[in-house]
């Protein structure tokens, strides 16, 4: 068995991708590879989607240093009382809140109308 990440494209998947680019159809790459034409086309789909969810995951995580890198900036005129630097902080982290996916359950009580059930606590209260 291969020792990948969840949403890493194997090997195989990258080679059949290469191929692709080369311009090979899919039944080439099949020959190619050994493979029927459904599963060539599966190996190149798949490691596009895992490709994708890489590049994804490079965004968010770029997000999340630029965010840390502002809020950092403006920590110091926080702590001495600017309160044109506590609205900027506050605004910083309602920005990395979204990224987080930590407003989505606010935002879907405040658009729905919809309380968490009698004996629960909700997690965005």
């Amino acid at each position: 068995m291969q020792n990948k990440k969840p949403g890493q494209a194997t090997p195989r998947q990258l080679d059949a991708l290469e191929l692709r680019k080369a311009g090979l159809s899919y039944a080439k790459i099949g020959e190619k590879l050994g493979i029927q034409v459904a599963g060539a086309q599966a190996l190149v789909s798949r490691a596009l989607r895992a490709l994708v969810q890489e590049l994804g995951e490079d965004v968010i995580r770029i997000e999340r240093e630029r965010l840390d890198a502002m809020h950092a900036a403006t920590w110091t005129k926080v702590e001495a009382g600017d309160l044109d630097a506590i609205d900027r902080c506050l605004k910083i982290a309602e920005r990395r809140a979204k990224l987080e996916g930590l407003l989505v359950c606010h935002d879907l009580i405040t658009t729905e109308n919809v309380d968490p059930p009698s004996g629960t606590t909700s997690i965005c209260s």
